[in-house]
């Protein structure tokens, strides 16, 4: 199987007016922003380059839902939702029902 990179470039050679991907140009960070007397990190080639860019760009999509999934509400809906479906079918339910009688025992009057 041809990898997704190989694809895109074989098509770019069909196409013709695609240029095949080059690095950017190297600069040196302004002397005010240099820390200490190392060396800057710059990509070797253009796969590493954009490669990072991608990677940068699937966390920035990524981290959002997974924190959205974790948060108290979500989880406490979940519980809810199972509370329900387990009802439905005659499951028990005694672990949603001890998450709802600690959570909202002030707002119902739990009775077995």
């Amino acid at each position: 199987m041809m990898s997704r990179l190989k694809v895109v470039l074989i098509k770019s050679k069909i196409h013709g007016t695609v240029a095949e991907p080059a690095l950017p140009r190297w600069k040196r960070a302004p002397q005010r922003y240099e820390i200490g007397e190392g060396q800057g990190s710059f990509p070797e080639t253009a796969n590493d380059y954009y490669r990072r860019i991608y990677f940068e760009a699937l966390y920035v999509l990524i981290a959002p839902i997974a924190e959205r999934f974790n948060e108290t509400g979500f989880l406490a809906y979940g519980q809810l939702e199972s509370l329900l479906l387990k009802s439905l079918k005659g499951e028990d339910v005694s672990v949603e029902m001890k998450f709802i009688e600690t959570n909202y025992g002030d707002d119902l009057n739990i009775q077995f």
